[in-house]
């Protein structure tokens, strides 16, 4: 620890904002460009990325704010602090988005899990340096931040350490989003290819009090409605029987209050909507911050996973239903209507007995992965402090 100092980012790295492309550069191109909104916690990739027109633009300027594989970039505007990788290819950055450049003393890698703790990120939201239209932080500051800096063989292990813990964090994704994809693949071979015409966006169900259970929560801020999925018309299954919608909620923070339990079906109806999950454990307490719909399927009927792959197939039109132009949303009423295909009793047995396999394991990769990001979590802070001796750490 006698051989740790303490130093300001900006002196041991070059910090570079992006460059202003102009709104008319955007479109269909092979050049990528990274924007605030692109930037993922856990990575992303440059298929997802738009593209950007540099045919009239100075390259050898422009190769200032190029990123290449394995390199970070922060949000300088907004959501403050939002730091990822790009996990392939190359991109450039836009404005308001910033990259750090080690030197050459410096440890790349060491420097990311510097600006991943929590230190960083409470230094950023404290030192904002302007609140115009929203919150803004200027390069300078960001170079301000202190960071611990041990020799560069101790950075180089630490970091060694964290990456282990992150590669296996991402190739248990991979192993999930092909497992998924797999799944996805049999529903629409089974129950989507087989239709020959389309599935209405929507069906109006003329006996919406059929076999309803409506129940009102008197917990402020709350409001539920508990529906029983009865009606199957001309083979199609109205999801308005089925769900329990939450307003003012969350999705992606789920914390003590509303009852869950295995098998339920989460759909964000406000802002990010159209992001569907299933309920993989036990009845627990959740508390929902962001407008979530919560479908319990008649097990007599559907299953879980049935009904989880129709809305992931029909998703766009879920989507395309929304209302609203500053925030998209998907009413009560818009539930009502919608309708996916509803197939026999029996195929439904055979799709479940082939895809629950598969589900199974992807939801015991998810709860390792989670276990790993925990022990990343809390092993980062600890080694960046010199608390843990990263010689006495082993992740293998």
């Amino acid at each position: 620890m006698s051989e740790w100092k303490k130093v300001r980012l900006g002196e041991v790295a070059e910090l570079v904002a992006g460059y202003a492309f102009k709104s008319k550069c955007f479109g269909d191109y092979n050049s990528k460009v990274i924007k605030i909104t692109d930037i993922n916690n856990e990575g992303f990739f440059c298929a997802a990325l738009p593209g950007v027109d540099i045919s009239q633009l100075d390259k050898k300027k422009l190769d200032k704010y190029l990123v290449k594989r394995g390199d970070y970039v922060l949000a300088m505007t907004g959501s403050i602090g939002k730091i990822g990788k790009l996990l392939d290819g190359m991109a450039y950055i836009n404005q308001r988005v910033l990259t750090v450049k080690a030197s050459e003393n410096t440890d790349h890698e060491y420097l990311y899990f510097c600006l991943k703790g929590k230190p960083f990120l409470e230094y950023m939201l404290t030192h904002i340096d302007s609140h115009s239209v929203q919150a803004n932080i200027s390069a300078s500051t960001i170079g301000d931040f202190e960071i611990p800096l041990p020799p560069l063989p101790t950075q180089r292990r630490i970091a060694a350490v964290l990456s282990s813990l992150d590669d296996k964090i991402e190739n248990n994704r991979k192993i999930c989003a092909n497992l998924e994809a797999q799944a996805q693949a049999i529903f629409k071979s089974w129950f989507v290819d087989e239709y020959s015409q389309e599935i209405p966006l929507a069906r109006v169900c003329t006996k919406i009090s059929d076999g309803v259970h409506n129940t009102v929560c008197d917990e402020p801020g709350s409001r539920f409605m508990l529906l029983s999925c009865k009606n199957i018309i001309n083979g199609v299954v109205d999801i308005s029987q089925g769900y329990r919608t939450i307003h003012q909620n969350t999705f992606q923070e789920l914390r003590s209050r509303t009852q869950l339990e295995y098998g339920d079906i989460l759909v964000g109806s406000v802002g990010t909507i159209g992001e569907i999950a299933l309920v993989n454990d036990n009845a627990e307490d959740y508390e929902f911050q962001r407008s979530v719909a919560i479908l319990k399927p008649n097990k007599e009927l559907i299953s879980s996973a049935y009904l989880y792959y129709a809305l992931n197939a029909y998703k766009k039109k879920l989507i395309n239903v929304a209302h609203g132009a500053v925030q998209q949303c998907i009413f009560l009423g818009d539930f009502r209507e919608f309708a996916i295909p509803f197939g026999s009793r029996r195929r439904i047995i055979q799709f479940d007995e082939l895809v629950m396999p598969l589900m199974r394991e992807k939801y015991s990769l998810v709860k390792q992965t989670d276990s790993l990001a925990a022990l990343r979590d809390a092993l980062l802070p600890k080694l960046m402090s010199g608390e843990i001796d990263v010689e006495k750490v082993d992740v293998a």
